[in-house]
């Protein structure tokens, strides 16, 4: 026996399935170009660290070089990790939680295809 509205109850959940099913999709995509980008990141300062451990190495050995190069490069990638912020992005300073609240209660716009390669940017100077 079938009930009279079993067909339009079975067209709603099949449709509904398939919302489902590309929700995981873009769920799986968006996981996928962030672990990306992370893992890029990561691989970045992993190269970063390096060619600072190698010039360290190199001026490290006299005794005043060896103290100077860390203060030297801290001054250099702050000042060019303030200079990005500053000049190109500057509501990508702080925390960004003002920003967001901003944003949620539309009062700011959202301006996340500047903010994120500056923040992308300017953290590998800052490290």
């Amino acid at each position: 026996m079938q009930y009279p509205n079993s067909r339009k109850l079975n067209q709603r959940l099949i449709k509904t399935d398939i919302q489902h099913i590309k929700l995981l999709v873009f769920a799986l995509i968006v996981g996928l170009v962030a672990g990306g980008v992370g893992a890029v990141f990561r691989i970045t300062l992993t190269y970063i660290e390096f060619f600072r451990d190698r010039l360290y190495d190199v001026g490290g050995k006299s005794g005043f070089l060896m103290h100077i190069w860390p203060v030297l490069f801290a001054i250099i990638g702050i000042s060019t990790a303030l200079f990005l912020v500053k000049k190109f992005a500057p509501e990508a300073s702080g925390s960004g939680v003002h920003e967001i609240e901003g944003v949620l209660d539309e009062t700011r716009p959202m301006r996340w295809k500047r903010v994120l390669p500056i923040k992308f940017i300017a953290s590998l100077f800052f490290h």
